[in-house]
């Protein structure tokens, strides 16, 4: 059910400050400021709740619309003023606007409910408040069998969190594992080379080789399949030449 508890009106945006920050690419904000420059109203407005104490309103949702905002010095914005609630409640807003009405990145919906899930609040609980299912925020959610030292180096690196947890569901040794976390967190491994891993693995032979076998078939077929491709490629080539020759 939508929250009818607010009321709309224009502030000026330097009485607005986030509470969060939220991955905001370039195109998107190109795209932003576009309609902003041409008197166009943005589809959704930012929510904003008044501070009980200073003259200010706390930004809980629409950050990549403050920034475009921003960008134009636009001096009045269109809002939605809700009443101030406390950290959970504000979360649960941003999360329900970017569930259902943006495009945000993995990593923002990951802050937002690792922030819910550890202060109390379950899975189940957060899925029936945002209208999903509880598999649906689970997938944000980091898994303790990951290393720590990978989740920090794919933090610091900016690397894809799903293509992780791809490789923790893998069916493969931890020895294999552990290296192709590393090779992911390196650059080495993209979810185009990740496709090709699990290409291999539908194939039955490979589970009979052993681990370090597993790892130098991974090595060779995937990580670094460009040079095998060309490898294979110029000898079926240099083949049919000699075949050719041999011909005439």
């Amino acid at each position: 059910m939508p929250d009818l508890n607010y009321k709309c009106q224009d502030i000026r945006l330097n009485l607005i400050e986030p509470l969060y920050t939220e991955t905001t690419t370039k195109k998107g904000l190109l795209t932003k400021c576009k309609l902003i420059r041409q008197g166009r109203l943005l589809e959704l407005p930012l929510v904003i709740q008044k501070d009980m104490t200073q003259d200010i309103y706390w930004l809980v949702a629409g950050y990549p619309e403050f920034e475009a905002y921003k960008e134009c010095s636009v001096d009045i914005v269109p809002v939605r003023v809700q009443p101030l609630s406390d950290v959970i409640e504000q979360r649960l807003v941003l999360l329900s606007r970017m569930f259902h009405h943006e495009r945000n990145t993995w990593i923002d919906r990951h802050k937002q409910i690792n922030e819910l899930v550890s202060n109390g609040i379950s899975e189940k609980d957060i899925a029936k408040r945002l209208g999903c299912t509880e598999s649906d925020i689970m997938h944000y959610l980091i898994h303790p069998d990951i290393p720590e030292e990978i989740v920090r180096l794919a933090f610091e690196r900016k690397r894809s969190f799903p293509n992780i947890e791809d490789i923790r569901k893998l069916e493969l040794h931890k020895f294999v594992k552990d290296r192709l976390y590393t090779a992911l967190v390196d650059g080495q491994l993209s979810g185009d080379k990740l496709q090709k891993l699990k290409w291999l693995l539908s194939i039955s032979l490979f589970k009979f080789l052993n681990w370090k076998e597993q790892w130098e078939c991974i090595q060779e077929f995937v990580i670094h399949y460009k040079e095998y491709l060309l490898s294979k490629w110029t000898q079926q080539l240099e083949d049919r030449l000699n075949v050719f020759t041999q011909a005439n």
